[in-house]
């Protein structure tokens, strides 16, 4: 339950912020960074946007 109420105080970015940033913050390329966000449609938190960028590597090219 803590987890939860600090995700509800983290601030969200947009997307096209985050892109923009991408190599600065995350450490990835803007094509990783697009694949990692395929269909998130709302602002997102830094976090929640590592998580997905870790999770799309992880699953790797099939």
């Amino acid at each position: 339950m803590a987890a939860k109420k600090e995700e509800t105080k983290a601030r969200l970015y947009k997307i096209e912020t985050l892109r923009k940033y991408c190599g600065e913050l995350f450490g990835v390329q803007p094509y990783v960074f697009d694949g990692a966000m395929t269909g998130v449609k709302g602002p997102i938190a830094k976090a929640e946007a590592v998580r997905k960028i870790n999770d799309w590597l992880r699953k790797g090219a099939k």
